[in-house]
């Protein structure tokens, strides 16, 4: 079971099925749950402190769950967040447009509370493994920047490893261009000797 410590949060104007939904989730042993009566509360809430699991309804007043995935996906610090859609609504056209507006998961009410726990682990067990790849990236471009640069430079770019959105990462590389044309030009030069000497 991953960490039952992860914050989940539930997005539900009725509070009866939020309420369900959070029994559900504490029955399986997770123990942060968060939860909103509105979208605007929930996108309001995770600006302050994201999430590893949102659990969304889909029809709620004045901003339903399909656009509050819509505008979680298009906010980069927010756009990882794995997003379950909750509806009563089961045909193929509006299961098609929970997933294409970038649900991670769409789960129909009444649900069954062992598939909702399934689904949530299952999320939980792939936020782990990307955590856990952009800590190996990070620290696959630090051996490698260090095969280049002096470890004192490197540590002094600690918080340009750390960033965290692909816009960072464009100013990073955008940024690194100036060391990296050089460095690449010698790593070639280098490889380009040592097929000679072979």
């Amino acid at each position: 079971m991953p960490n039952a410590d992860l914050p989940i949060m539930i997005v539900d104007d009725a509070k009866f099925s939020g309420a369900v939904i959070g029994r559900t989730l504490k029955a399986a042993g997770f123990k942060d749950i968060r939860t909103a009566s509105s979208a605007q509360q929930g996108l309001a809430m995770l600006e302050s402190r994201p999430v590893n699991v949102l659990i969304a309804d889909w029809l709620m007043p004045e901003m339903d769950g399909l656009e509050l995935v819509e505008a979680i996906k298009a906010d980069p610090e927010l756009a990882s967040i794995p997003v379950i859609l909750l509806t009563a609504r089961s045909d193929d056209d509006s299961r098609l447009k929970g997933t294409t507006s970038g649900a991670d998961a769409f789960l129909g009410k009444p649900f069954n509370s062992r598939e909702l726990q399934g689904i949530v682990r299952n999320l939980l067990n792939l936020k782990a493994r990307e955590r856990e790849v952009n800590r190996l990236n990070r620290k696959l471009s630090e051996d490698v920047l260090k095969r280049y640069l002096p470890p004192d430079l490197v540590d002094a770019m600690d918080g340009i490893l750390a960033a965290k959105s692909r816009d960072e990462w464009g100013e990073v590389f955008d940024r690194a261009g100036i060391i990296w044309g050089p460095v690449l030009t010698l790593d070639e030069v280098a490889r380009d000797k040592q097929a000679e000497a072979i």
